[in-house]
């Protein structure tokens, strides 16, 4: 078992608490970032940084990193500290194409309800998607590992996806997949299903989500997604039956080819009591 130690002197956790809101607030004026985050009963600013590169399609290379760190108003005080990076390599050949992603979180809580800091890692263990000229297969396997008051809950997620391509003058693309999660804190089951279309230069992603847990807490939630006009826009929304309907929508610069400058992006949700 393995745990996080904190100094406890009073001055000097104030000003390391003005510090880093000065940081925060100076960071996210400069990158033109924002992000309106509802966690429970208030609200919270929210910086997010992504970087990406790509190569043309003789070999592609495609990097993406991210940072983010919210100050989010809960019943005492919580702070996310977060790291996620995803690597893409393809060989360049049309009939095999290797994925190997990978996804690092670190997660400082405390809360009313946990007297103990909270520890989270979620690791994305493999990601193959073998391809042709007809279509491709993606597996992606998650582990997440949490330590809540002295004990060590894991959970699962598993995302299978399929893709059919018609190789004609206006070549398409239609996909369908599904997620199982199991959270073994919760005992609860995920199960996430969708479908993508694509068509020329345009194409709409739509997914379905639906939770139920063993507690009685059943969410439905659903994404429309234009991946490929610039810029790229997202629309979702998510009802909690026994709490509130949040909707969230999203604007991001797409990136040319040869364009390795970082992407700007604004997200914000809101909460309503439905």
């Amino acid at each position: 078992m393995f745990g996080l130690q904190y100094p406890v002197s009073g001055p000097c956790v104030v000003r390391a608490l003005c510090r880093a809101a000065l940081v925060i607030l100076a960071l996210a004026a400069f990158t033109a970032t924002r992000e309106q985050a509802f966690a429970g009963s208030g609200n919270g600013l929210a910086l997010t940084y992504i970087s990406t590169a790509r190569k043309n399609d003789d070999g592609t290379y495609i990097k993406q990193m991210g940072v983010k760190l919210p100050l989010l108003s809960e019943a005492a005080f919580g702070m996310d500290i977060g790291f996620a990076g995803r690597l893409y390599a393809a060989s360049g050949h049309s009939d095999s194409v290797a994925a190997p992603a990978s996804v690092v979180w670190g997660r400082v809580k405390v809360s009313g309800d946990e007297t103990l800091p909270l520890w989270d890692t979620s690791t994305l263990a493999l990601s193959m998607t073998p391809r042709d000229d007809y279509g491709s297969v993606n597996w992606t396997n998650t582990r997440h590992w949490k330590v809540v008051g002295g004990r060590l809950v894991a959970s699962l997620d598993d995302r299978y996806w399929v893709n059919v391509n018609t190789l004609d003058d206006d070549p398409m693309r239609w996909g369908a997949g599904t997620a199982l999660r199991l959270e073994a804190k919760r005992y609860g089951t995920v199960v996430e299903s969708g479908i993508d279309h694509l068509s020329g230069d345009s194409a709409v992603v739509a997914n379905v989500r639906a939770q139920q847990t063993l507690a009685g807490d059943f969410r439905v939630a659903a994404a429309f997604t234009n991946v490929l006009d610039a810029p790229v826009a997202t629309f979702s929304a998510e009802k909690t039956f026994a709490d509130h309907l949040v909707i969230s929508a999203s604007l991001s610069d797409k990136l040319e080819e040869d364009d390795a400058e970082p992407v700007k992006i604004f997200k914000a949700s809101y909460a309503l009591k439905w």
